[in-house]
C-alpha cells in the first residue's frame, strides 16, 4: 500500500494543491509583483467615459484629484486616451469622443488603443458624467495602493 501511495505522489503535478500565481505584473514603475496589483478596470473604463461624455468639466475635477497624471491609469491603452483628453484641455480644444478618437488618430495612437469602437465602448459604458468623481476616487485609490505596494518592495 505504502508504494501505491508513493506512485501517486510521483504522478502528481509539482504545483498540485497551491493557487496558480498571476505572472509578475509592473506596477509602472519598474517595480515587479509576484501578483496582478491593485486596479479597477470598469472604473479606469467608466472614468473615461464619463470624459468622453462630458470632459470640459469632468477633466477640471480630475486635475483637482489628481493633478492630471495618466499613470495612475493601470491599463497603458487608459493612460494614453487619459493623457490625449488632458493635452486637449490644454489647448482649449473640445473633448468628446469624435475630437479625441482624431487626437489619437493624428498621434499614431488610435489603433494601440482598440480603435474608435473601443472609444465608444468606453462611452457606452459610463454610466453618468455624475458619478465621475466617484469612479476617480476609485482609480485613485488603486494607483496609491499600487505606489505603496512598490515603495515597500523596495525597501525590502
Amino acid at each position: 500500500m505504502a508504494e501505491n501511495e508513493n506512485n501517486a505522489q510521483r504522478s502528481r503535478p509539482a504545483n498540485a494543491g497551491r493557487r496558480p500565481t498571476r505572472r509578475a505584473a509592473d506596477a509602472g514603475d519598474g517595480v515587479m509583483f509576484e501578483r496582478l496589483p491593485p486596479h479597477a478596470p470598469e472604473m479606469e473604463q467608466c472614468l473615461l467615459g464619463a470624459l468622453l461624455l462630458d470632459g470640459v468639466n469632468g477633466i477640471g475635477r480630475c486635475r483637482e484629484l489628481f493633478r492630471s497624471e495618466a499613470k495612475i491609469f493601470y491599463d497603458p491603452r487608459h493612460q494614453r486616451i487619459f493623457d490625449a483628453i488632458d493635452r486637449m484641455a490644454d489647448a482649449g480644444e473640445p473633448i468628446e469622443l469624435p475630437s479625441v478618437a482624431q487626437k489619437l488618430r493624428d498621434a499614431k495612437a488610435l489603433d494601440a488603443v482598440g480603435g474608435e469602437a473601443y472609444l465608444v465602448r468606453l462611452a457606452e459604458t459610463a454610466g453618468t458624467p455624475a458619478s465621475l468623481d466617484y469612479y476617480a476616487r476609485i482609480v485613485l485609490e488603486k494607483y496609491l495602493l499600487r505606489r505603496l505596494i512598490a515603495t515597500c518592495s523596495e525597501l525590502i
